[in-house]
């Protein structure tokens, strides 16, 4: 049920979306600097019950959980073509062909799954493995700014592993 207080209410929508707590607090009331800091400390326990029912609203309305969407993806990537029932969730399409071998016409049955290699892409990226990379050419102002979208590569950095400054030339 919706906060009476408007603002508290848009402050719970800006904390479900994910935004941090002072940010969100200086997006709906206005203030800057600490003052938001800490009267965004003491209004989160009043919108907290809020926030996760808005939260649980939004779950029970997605068709499927990440966690779901994960165990699919395991399910595509490790099943036998040769072990699944015609009726398995895991075909995409089954059909008759016919095909002559030494003048005889015999019949088979084509099945075709789901694409292991495009379900563990969708699993990388959803455990957070791909990174989509784009690489910044040109100036340090917008207007001159050119973004070129690159192939996706699977990066994880070692625990501990700073990432290295670039340095301009």
């Amino acid at each position: 049920m919706p906060l009476p207080n408007p603002k508290h209410e848009l402050y719970s929508q800006e904390l479900a979306k994910g935004a941090v707590a002072s940010e969100a607090y200086r997006k709906v009331f206005g203030y800057k600097g600490k003052h938001a800091n800490s009267q965004s400390a003491r209004l989160s326990a009043l919108v907290s019950n809020r926030v996760n029912e808005i939260l649980a609203k939004v779950e029970a309305q997605t068709l499927l959980t990440i966690e779901e969407k994960r165990r699919l993806y395991a399910r595509v990537v490790r099943c036998s073509v040769n072990n699944l029932p015609l009726d398995s969730d895991l075909i995409q399409s089954v059909k008759k062909v016919k095909r002559k071998v030494n003048g005889e016409t015999e019949e088979l049955i084509e099945i075709r799954v789901l694409d292991k290699l495009k379900a563990t892409e969708l699993d990388s990226k959803l455990a957070g493995d791909l990174v989509d990379k784009i690489e910044h050419i040109g100036g340090i102002e917008q207007s001159e700014a050119i973004y070129v979208n690159l192939p996706p590569i699977m990066m994880r950095p070692p625990a501990g592993l700073k990432p290295a400054r670039e340095t301009a030339e």
